[in-house]
């Protein structure tokens, strides 16, 4: 397990896997996914059977360190080794985005990530309307990297996508390094 102040991130069981669903399928919550549909029992079976056969996504289930609870899910997705990127995908069941857990979650899966397997960068993807994730990746030093205009459409609006990411020589506070062009 890796190991936050508050929180660990651990393999996903095959006993989180109706909890996570019930949690993605909240109509409070889905509104932020880009998978916007409700999911299936079989549909994230599937899910979980792709994510133990590729390595594409490094997906966790986040826990609490105190008790071992189930709180949500952390991952890296659409990894590119050639690239050495990948996505931050980040969710507490019970609200989404906190200000407790979230963060703590967060630091655990960017060193995750620069540290253990050596990535470049780390990048997402935000609605506008959704400041809480935004203010944790700017909390975490994620810089804005350009907005998608009227990219996203949700509940009969078209809303802007914000870009965000970091370098790993942002995140370990060194000075830029490698070739540019």
């Amino acid at each position: 397990m890796l190991a936050g102040s508050l929180v660990g991130l651990r393999a996903i069981e095959l006993d989180d896997l109706e909890q996570l669903r019930i949690w993605r399928n909240r109509p409070e919550n889905r509104r932020y996914f880009r998978e916007y549909r409700e999911i299936s029992s079989s549909a994230q079976q599937e899910w979980y059977r792709k994510l133990l056969d590729e390595r594409l996504h490094d997906m966790f289930a986040i826990v609490r360190c105190e008790d071992g609870q189930l709180l949500g899910a952390a991952g890296l997705c659409y990894i590119d080794w050639m690239r050495s990127s990948a996505e931050v995908s980040l969710y507490i069941g019970d609200g989404y985005i906190d200000a407790v857990y979230a963060p703590d979650a967060l630091a655990v899966l960017l060193r995750y990530g620069f540290d253990d397997l050596s990535l470049r960068r780390l990048h997402t993807t935000v609605y506008e309307y959704d400041i809480h994730k935004r203010d944790l990746l700017l909390g975490a030093n994620f810089l804005s990297e350009g907005v998608l205009r009227d990219a996203h459409c949700a509940e009969g609006r078209w809303y802007d996508v914000h870009l965000y990411g970091l370098l790993s020589y942002e995140f370990n506070g060194e000075r830029e390094h490698g070739i540019r062009w």
